[in-house]
């Protein structure tokens, strides 16, 4: 008798971040780090590193901004052309609305990556949206979060033969649009449940990257 066959695994994430913050005076100094470790049926596939230092500064009780250098390591173990190192630029905006309870944040991010492979070395950037309200519901206060993306990559490599390509182009340019709701349920002071769904409509002149997609995701955070 031949057994059923079980789906591919679904990848495990690791994330580990800290922050840092010094207050300058005039400004707010901070230094964020961020570690991921990805695996696939048992096996790493990805990891990821990031530094960001950055400068910050409240305007009156409502006005918040933000600058940061980003630079972002990732090694593919599987995929040794796709590893990079990323250095980029974000500049944010927040508005608080209702003090913390409620706000509008925006934000500019660019990005330089350059990879192992040249095929894909891109420059790009990003714009955000989001708007934020905390709900005092009798168990706990929950958070709802909604969120707009708009990427674009114009990739630098001039490909020897447009066929993989839909347009008359030699080089590949992407555009990314990303919807999102989330919902943060506390648990205690220190763990929070985080539950959202992401549409995102990719259109690229290059047919695999051409997609929509729908994800849900569950995730525990934890702060101390």
């Amino acid at each position: 008798m031949q057994g059923a066959r079980r789906g591919p695994s679904r990848p495990q994430i690791q994330h580990a971040s800290a922050a840092l913050k010094y207050d300058a005076g005039v400004l707010d100094a901070g230094l964020g780090l961020h570690h991921v470790d990805a695996q696939q049926g048992g096996d790493d596939f990805l990891t990821l590193r990031r530094v960001s230092p950055s400068v910050a500064k409240l305007f009156g009780e409502r006005l918040y901004l933000r600058g940061a250098y980003v630079r972002t390591d990732k090694d593919l173990r599987n995929d040794a052309g796709r590893s990079a190192v990323n250095d980029g630029f974000s500049a944010g905006a927040f508005l608080f609305l209702d003090g913390p309870t409620r706000y509008v944040a925006f934000g500019w991010t660019t990005a330089d990556e350059d990879a192992a492979n040249d095929d894909f070395d891109y420059d790009g950037d990003r714009l955000k949206l989001m708007y934020a309200q905390r709900l005092e519901w009798p168990a706990a206060a929950v958070e709802l979060k909604s969120r707009l993306e708009l990427e674009r990559r114009d990739y630098r490599q001039v490909l020897a033969s447009a066929s993989l390509l839909a347009a008359d182009s030699r080089q590949r340019s992407d555009e990314r649009l990303r919807a999102t709701l989330q919902m943060d349920v506390p648990v205690n002071d220190w763990l929070t449940v985080e539950s959202a769904v992401e549409y995102a409509s990719n259109a690229s002149n290059l047919a695999s990257a051409d997609f929509d997609e729908t994800r849900y995701s569950v995730r525990l955070a934890a702060a101390f």
